[in-house]
């Protein structure tokens, strides 16, 4: 094994103080975060719930991480983007084929922001529609995805 300088790290003294060994133990154990303020009912409040996105053509509800992208978490549920052979022919989450359209019913303020792939591939169609391989979750949404529009 190699090391920046040459030599292996310094271990610590074995008359390291316990209270700094505990607190360094402490933040690694709360990932930074103080454990008594999260286990206060206000700590509570504050902690992120997993965004749901509801797809109503299939009547199925995912949770989902937040800045998930929302082709992946359809595609890794069984729920169905891409209508016939676009299935198989499409660009795989570029933005270029604008085939895995969706229809926003509820939520459109809790997806990322339109794309310029987006705004271009698009044009011409009603504001809720978005393409589901440049969308990021955000907060709960519900949609309908394209083998179920037109």
């Amino acid at each position: 094994m190699r090391f920046c300088s040459g030599r292996p790290p310094r271990l610590p003294d074995a008359d390291v103080d316990a209270e700094i060994v505990a607190e360094v133990q402490r933040f690694l154990y709360t990932r930074g975060h103080d454990r008594e303020r999260l286990d206060s009912p206000i700590g509570a409040r504050q902690r992120r719930v997993m965004p749901t996105v509801e797809f109503l053509n299939e009547a199925r509800q995912v949770d989902c991480g937040q800045y998930a992208n929302l082709r992946k978490v359809a595609r890794l549920n069984g729920v169905e983007v891409y209508r016939g052979i676009w299935r198989t022919l499409n660009c795989h989450g570029n933005g270029l084929c604008a085939k895995c359209v969706i229809e926003v019913v509820e939520g459109t303020e809790n997806l990322s922001a339109k794309t310029l792939r987006e705004r271009l591939r698009l044009k011409g169609q009603p504001g809720n529609r978005r393409l589901s391989c440049q969308c990021q979750v955000l907060g709960d949404v519900s949609c309908i995805t394209a083998p179920a529009l037109d």
